[in-house]
């Protein structure tokens, strides 16, 4: 799934955020909590540099279900304050509101 998040069709990376955002810590067999960071590392990357806001709104709202870490909220916070689109902001917001 994090592979789809460099596909070349912004639909495809948009539903790989989201996909990616529905994985719960507790439903990962035991010793897999990497993975679930590297999901979350990828995610911020694609909420900082995906040039479609569908993307990037996204990924903000599949990180606000992803456990937080610093690079998570610094992500959250670049986006919220400064994306050029409403949606994304809004959506980086709502996510760091959740995310705590």
């Amino acid at each position: 799934m994090i592979e789809l998040l460099r596909d070349d069709d912004p639909g495809v990376r948009a539903r790989a955020a989201n996909s990616l955002g529905r994985v719960r810590a507790d439903e990962l067999p035991p010793g897999h909590s990497k993975r679930l960071h590297d999901a979350a590392a990828a995610i911020a990357a694609a909420l900082v540099a995906d040039p479609c806001h569908r993307v990037r709104a996204n990924a903000a709202t599949a990180l606000g279900g992803l456990p937080a870490d610093a690079a998570t909220a610094r992500a959250l916070v670049a986006a919220a304050d400064t994306d050029p689109v409403a949606c994304v902001r809004e959506a980086a917001a709502a996510a760091r509101r959740r995310s705590g």
